[in-house]
């Protein structure tokens, strides 16, 4: 199982150069040193900031940030819009390289439970309670976009308002367009919300596995993560452990 972050963007310059412990130490010190100057006394006075030491030692290593740390998510209706995610899109994919020419990119948001696939129709993008529509077209410039920056895909899959059946032609689709660049598979948004799911996890897993045994007998070794989390995480920890 893969599990997809959010994390914050300023963190990706350390990522291959300071290990965890490193990072830590630093966001450590910084801290303290932004609330000693800071610091007021009662009749709003500033006083004399605090003497604090800080000891890092550079050869302990616990562990190290992934290279690919780095995530930006976006929803289903990015990819439909013509002149967002292409490869002529030269300032984006700049702007991508600057920050990391290995991260992620997740496509989904509440608008993947509402987005279909329809190869040959028109691309429609729209916000999360209407149809979105994708075409070959739009997963083609997404495949191109991916390669220019060297970023990953995840892609999520509808859970709410397709079939299992057209979303394995989707996935099949998605996975010609981006080859080497697709990451994972993600099956449902927040879906603890699903009303299809009543609120229970085993619900929502017997749906999930009988979406990847199905997609895996189409796609042997099809790549899949979970679903993000809503209004907690127990779900994310009860996915985990199965």
């Amino acid at each position: 199982m893969r599990q997809w972050i959010g994390l914050n963007l300023f963190t990706r310059q350390w990522s291959t150069l300071m290990p965890v412990r490193t990072v830590l130490a630093t966001l450590f010190a910084t801290a303290l040193y932004l609330y000693a100057v800071s610091v007021v006394s009662a009749d709003g006075v500033q006083t004399s900031p605090t003497s604090v030491a800080i000891s890092v030692d550079p050869a302990t290593v616990v562990g190290h940030i992934s290279p690919h740390f780095i995530g930006l998510g976006y929803e289903s209706a990015a990819v439909a819009q013509p002149n967002f995610f292409t490869a002529s899109n030269l300032t984006m994919i700049r702007l991508y390289r600057n920050l990391s020419t290995d991260g992620l990119i997740r496509i989904g948001g509440n608008v993947s439970d509402h987005t279909l696939y329809e190869p040959d129709s028109a691309a429609i993008p729209e916000a999360e309670s209407r149809v979105t529509i994708i075409n070959r077209e739009s997963l083609t410039r997404l495949g191109e976009f991916a390669k220019a920056t060297g970023w990953h895909i995840m892609w999520g899959l509808n859970a709410e308002t397709d079939s299992v059946d057209d979303g394995i032609i989707e996935a099949q689709a998605v996975n010609a367009a981006l080859g080497m660049q697709l990451q994972s598979f993600e099956v449902g948004n927040e879906v603890q919300a699903h009303r299809q799911f009543h609120g229970k996890f085993d619900d929502y897993y017997a749906y999930y596995s009988t979406y990847k045994s199905e997609l895996r007998k189409a796609m042997p070794g099809a790549p899949l993560s979970g679903p993000d989390s809503i209004g907690g995480d127990d779900w994310v920890g009860e996915f985990a452990a199965r």
